[in-house]
């Protein structure tokens, strides 16, 4: 069940203000520990930009995605703490480019807006309607 970047901010602001533990918000928002914990360590490090619609029109560069390619494949950070780095609000972003990045070849990873796909149904038809 995908959840709005609303819902995750809500989700985590539960958390920040002692009113929830990340078992409670997890059976509350029908999602596993390590994605809450990964909405609280983004929080953290970024506040709430990540979970606001600015932050879902945001560009990666090409050489932003093989830089964060190159430095999860030599094994010194994993696919969701880049992610985190950036400030991504999907923690799969990355390993997503790494495996375009294997099936297809560095030539495929290219400057991109974010797909529409990720969007949550609601999001997506704002988008067609305004578009």
């Amino acid at each position: 069940m995908r959840i709005t970047a609303e819902e995750k901010l809500r989700a985590v602001l539960e958390y920040m203000d002692d009113s929830s533990s990340i078992t409670k918000i997890c059976k509350k928002y029908r999602k596993n520990k390590s994605d809450v914990q990964y909405w609280i360590n983004l929080y953290k490090r970024f506040g709430e930009a990540p979970f606001t619609g600015l932050q879902a029109k945001r560009v990666y560069s090409r050489e932003e995605k093989l830089k964060a390619i190159k430095e999860v494949m030599s094994g010194r950070v994993s696919g969701r703490q880049k992610a985190l780095e950036l400030g991504s609000p999907n923690p799969d972003v990355v390993n997503d480019w790494i495996d375009l990045y294997r099936e297809r070849g560095e030539s495929a990873v290219q400057q991109s807006r974010g797909r529409k796909k990720y969007m949550v149904h609601e999001d997506r038809q704002r988008y067609l309607a305004d578009k």
